[in-house]
């Protein structure tokens, strides 16, 4: 059960402020505050949510409470209600993460629609945090201290997880496309490869090289964002392959290789419920395809395999022969390179080989440890 929304008012003007408490107290817990001191005291004291601010106020104003409330928690939302609106309050509102800017005199739908937006939005935040608690305590341990063994109990762990998001997924079914479901998707890939120090940070570092790869061929909007999410959990089926054939460092047995090459669907498997549109699910079944026709899971050549898992594919084997595994270290660059332009045309798309060598070598090529996440 969801927890009452405590929203608090602050405005120096009596009628404006009633007005406000009259529209939000009956779906809403509502506290009002005729200076920003009194509402600061409030904040100390009762968990707020979101807040509604007046930008002239005497003593402290509006531009001053509002850097003050984000000192005591950055997490509450702020909605900026002023009839005294400029340029310069715009943009520093903006900078300081306001959730809107509403210009006085202000109607009714208006306001219901922000502040509804706003919970929707908090609600929405806790379940993605209810849900990497759920997926960590998994991972890490059963939630009592006692360490999940990956190994042997691979199929008990992938069962669990799939479990946890099932039962999750009515709450996540909004636009894939928002800057909240991407960094949903991308903890999430994060938390399921956290047990393996091999692939711990592996997502991340493929989409960074991805996305870098899209944008440097023009890829954008709807297209860019959906290599984001795919680059995200385009792995995530290993946590149903154990970690004695991920880590092994040998060569596997036929039957270790077809455990593994197991993982594209069993990714599809765990992200069903989450309801992705149906070109994200084929980047992520399909970027273990060879161009040559030789690869998994569907034996896919040449332009059958969506462009976009073609940009993964070169992405997911550079990162890894850039990468510590079990059964070596690290490759040098002009190794790794050499291996891409061995593997065009047969294991890889020779267009994409030749624009990433190309990005490899120039300036505009930035490693992940000096970016952050290209959102």
């Amino acid at each position: 059960m969801d927890l009452p929304v405590n929203i608090l008012i602050i405005d120096d003007e009596r009628g404006s402020r009633e007005s406000l408490r009259m529209i939000l107290k009956h779906s809403y817990n509502v506290f009002t505050a005729d200076s920003g001191q009194e509402a600061l005291d409030i904040i100390r004291q009762v968990p707020i949510d979101l807040v509604t601010l007046d930008l002239r106020m005497p003593a402290m104003n509006g531009s001053d409470v509002l850097r003050e409330i984000k000192n005591c928690n950055p997490d509450i939302d702020v909605v900026i209600v002023t009839g005294y609106g400029t340029l310069k309050s715009a943009t520093e509102a903006i900078r300081f993460g306001v959730f809107d800017y509403i210009l006085k005199p202000f109607n009714v739908a208006d306001i219901m629609s922000v502040v509804k937006r706003s919970v929707e939005k908090r609600h929405f935040d806790q379940r993605q945090k209810d849900i990497i608690k759920d997926l960590g305590n998994i991972c890490d341990g059963d939630g009592t201290g006692r360490k999940v063994d990956a190994e042997s109990g691979s199929d008990d762990l992938f069962m669990s997880i799939e479990k946890v998001i099932s039962r999750s997924a009515p709450d996540l079914r909004r636009d894939t496309a928002s800057v909240d479901y991407l960094e949903f998707v991308r903890v999430l890939g994060a938390t399921l490869e956290s047990n393996d120090p091999y692939t711990h940070g592996h997502s991340d570092r493929v989409h960074h090289y991805a996305i870098m790869l899209a944008h440097h061929l023009g890829f954008k909007g709807r297209q860019a964002e959906e290599i984001q999410i795919a680059a995200f959990l385009h792995d995530i089926g290993k946590i149903g392959v154990t970690n004695k054939c991920i880590q092994k460092g040998e060569k596997l047995t036929d039957i270790e290789k077809a455990l593994v090459r197991e993982h594209p669907e069993k990714a599809i498997d765990l992200v069903g419920p989450l309801k992705l549109a149906p070109s994200i699910l084929s980047i992520i079944k399909h970027h273990h395809e060879r161009y040559d026709g030789k690869g998994y899971p569907a034996g896919l050549a040449g332009d059958q395999i969506p462009i976009a898992a073609r940009i993964i594919s070169v992405a997911d084997a550079y990162d890894a022969m850039t990468s510590d595994r079990p059964y070596r270290k690290a490759l040098p660059q002009e190794v790794v390179i050499y291996e891409l332009l061995d593997g065009s045309g047969s294991q890889f798309d020779p267009f994409l080989v030749d624009r990433f060598v190309a990005l490899i070598r120039s300036d505009d090529f930035v490693p992940p440890s000096r970016a952050a996440v290209l959102l």
